[in-house]
């Protein structure tokens, strides 16, 4: 039996990615449209696109919170 220990496939996993990134900057619509374009198949998209952005698991710093410019400026 062969266990990966570490994802292998960064496309598999870029693809979502930016689709979800795309919806936050333009729009639902638009990263459905990114989705479609890069091959996820309409259920999947649909299902990760409708989903609200604090249930989305997306390691993007910053993702799902509001920055804070001050406390960048008191750090320093």
């Amino acid at each position: 039996m062969t266990v990966i220990t570490r994802r292998k496939d960064t496309i598999t996993a870029e693809r979502p990615s930016t689709a979800l990134l795309t919806r936050a900057a333009f729009g639902i619509d638009a990263g459905l449209r990114s989705a479609l374009f890069y091959g996820i198949p309409t259920p999947l998209a649909e299902d990760v696109l409708h989903r609200p952005p604090t249930s989305v698991r997306i390691q993007v710093p910053g993702a799902g919170k509001r920055a804070d410019r001050m406390l960048h400026v008191r750090a320093s």
